[in-house]
């Protein structure tokens, strides 16, 4: 007859590895993806090298560092490009005669604007799961072999709720006001604002180039 010898502090850490599994496989994809992109299909190949920047929204700060974090990720795709707030810094709404002085007299070819679409909360169930752990190994013959014994564990469901933050980017062609691109980014679960800033504007301007806007 065998005789099971088990190792609690064992069980303990079989179970903490399979709960900490199903929560790792949500939190180690991308926090920042581009959830879909629109070109013009009359744009005709044409590509823009200078873009007035614009970050659309109520808090003038964001508005700020949005901006440069922007212009930086535009820059490092080869985009020449200029924060709305240098050349326009007061903080109410810019009108569209402002906007057109100031690219007008800056020669840029086309203009950027971006804004916070929604916030949404995201519940993630997760169902209760039966696992097998090892409790241990024990003798299984006088030869000296040796086997694993297992027991049965309960794991409950639980639930993780996230935060998805989506922003619109829309790029228009100076010369005629016409929308030639646009762009919806999605970040879940950020640990800051500025997380958000900076894993949206790279990630906007690479959609950019990678649907051939920019050279």
């Amino acid at each position: 007859m065998v005789t099971r010898s088990r190792s609690p502090f064992l069980l303990l850490f079989c179970l903490v590895i399979a709960v900490a599994g199903g929560i790792g496989c949500s939190k180690n994809q991308p926090k920042t993806t581009v959830a879909g992109s629109w070109t013009n299909p009359d744009l005709g190949g044409a590509t823009f090298e200078r873009i007035f920047v614009i970050g659309a929204g109520r808090d003038d700060e964001y508005r700020r560092l949005y901006e440069d974090s922007l212009v930086t990720a535009l820059e490092s795709e080869g985009v020449s490009a200029v924060a709305s707030y240098e050349v326009l810094p007061q903080s109410t709404e810019l009108t569209e005669a402002q906007i057109r002085d100031a690219v007008g007299a800056g020669d840029f070819d086309a203009v950027m604007v971006t804004s916070l679409l929604h916030v949404d909360e995201i519940v993630e169930e997760v169902p209760a799961t039966t696992v097998k752990v090892p409790t241990g190994q024990v003798p299984y013959s006088a030869a000296g072999f040796y086997e694993f014994a297992y027991d049965t564990v309960h794991v409950p469901g639980y639930h993780n709720v996230y935060k998805r933050y989506n922003i619109e980017a829309r790029l228009y062609r100076f010369s005629d006001g016409e929308r030639v691109w646009w762009g919806l980014s999605e970040t879940v679960n950020p640990d800051s604002v500025q997380e958000i800033i900076n894993t949206v504007s790279v990630a906007m301007a690479k959609q950019l180039q990678g649907d051939g806007l920019v050279p």
